[in-house]
């Protein structure tokens, strides 16, 4: 890093790190300062809180209201013209560093000329007009489907001022060969995630229910939820709990109807206890939008895990049980609901992690590139 101090852009207050963004922005803020680095952050938001929290890992926090202009959003997708403040541009060209822009969502200035001779990363979170696009085949809210649909093919458009940064860091394999494959000038790298556990905190031996958990509140997490509840759990031999943020009113109605056992808005503590203590952790979506933090929360903190093969990459394939299809999840929930989890499984998931999944030198790595 030719200078000490960085500029990170969120696209949210990453305090609490509560869902899978917003984590893994926090703990790359916290090991970029356990390094020494200088960190600028600059959090748009529009529920969430100032969290002094922040002030800990930063030299400075600057807050800035989401908030939208008919123009803009004419020309920009609106997750990206609600996140457009001209005092963001301000401050950061007040301190000569390397700019972090977190995601897709935050790129509106990154072919601004007041940062021509700035270095600019881009964090990539997902490939976000797929990833629009599916939420828009799992609603069944006309509106949201039409918003959904729209503002995937303004991501798709959008997305080519990309070619503007001078990095591109991929939180998966996945989207790095996309990447590559569509900006041939621009370095496009992939940097594994930065999560809440650095090590392996599974214990061994046998838990007495399926876990699925998930922020229940995003469309794509209520509808594999519901997938499960009404097509997997009447079929297997260990009763499914599901656990999650804000819930709809129609999935607590089918929790009850179906006899699941619903825990809603946990805690982290309440999380990671249900996570340990669960004999198989269930990682599933429809679809296949690069990597998902929940599946590193249940490896790390799980026994075992029954993932998709859209969801997993190659390397960690050895850590988990892969379902090729959905027809497959009721048949493989019950083979290994008779296997306990033990040492031997328990080592093998710790060498294969200690080698992917490396948040130290995923650090040291960002540094070298910024």
């Amino acid at each position: 890093m030719s200078s000490s101090t960085l500029h990170v852009v969120a696209f949210d207050i990453p305090c609490p790190p509560d869902y899978g963004g917003v984590i893994e922005v926090f703990f790359k803020i916290k090991k970029l300062h356990e390094q020494g680095i200088h960190i600028f952050l600059h959090c748009f938001y529009s529920k969430r809180k100032p969290d002094i929290q922040l002030e800990k890992y930063c030299e400075k926090v600057f807050y800035y209201k989401r908030t939208l202009s008919l123009f803009k959003l004419l020309r920009y997708p609106y997750i990206v013209a609600s996140r457009s403040s001209a005092s963001l541009l301000k401050n950061i060209s007040a301190t000569d560093a390397p700019v972090l822009f977190e995601g897709l969502h935050t790129c509106f200035f990154l072919d601004h000329p007041a940062l021509r001779n700035r270095k600019k990363i881009v964090r990539i979170h997902n490939i976000e007009h797929r990833y629009y696009m599916e939420l828009a085949k799992a609603t069944n809210d006309l509106f949201k489907r039409i918003y959904y649909f729209v503002e995937a093919i303004m991501l798709w458009r959008f997305q080519k001022k990309l070619k503007h940064a001078n990095l591109l860091l991929c939180i998966s394999p996945s989207e790095k060969n996309y990447y590559s494959n569509l900006f041939k000038n621009t370095p496009v790298i992939y940097l594994p995630p930065f999560a809440a556990y650095e090590r392996v905190e599974s214990v061994t031996g046998e838990g007495d229910y399926v876990l699925y958990h998930g922020n229940l509140s995003v469309a794509e997490n209520e509808r594999a939820c519901k997938y499960l509840i009404n097509h997997v759990a009447h079929q297997i031999n260990m009763p499914l709990v599901v656990a999650g943020k804000k819930p709809s009113s129609s999935l607590m109605l089918l929790c009850q109807k179906k006899n699941i056992r619903l825990i809603a808005n946990p805690d982290n503590e309440q999380l990671k206890s249900l996570v340990q203590n669960a004999h198989i952790n269930i990682v599933f979506s429809f679809q296949a939008t690069g990597s998902k933090l929940k599946l590193f929360t249940a490896l790390s903190l799980g026994r075992h895990c029954i993932t998709m093969s859209n969801l997993i990459d190659d390397k960690l394939e050895k850590t988990c049980v892969v379902a090729q299809d959905k027809q497959q999840l009721a048949g493989l929930i019950n083979e290994v609901s008779l296997k306990p989890f033990d040492q031997e499984e328990l080592n093998k998931r710790k060498k294969i992690l200690s080698e992917f999944f490396n948040e130290q030198k995923a650090t040291l790595q960002l540094i070298m590139e910024s």
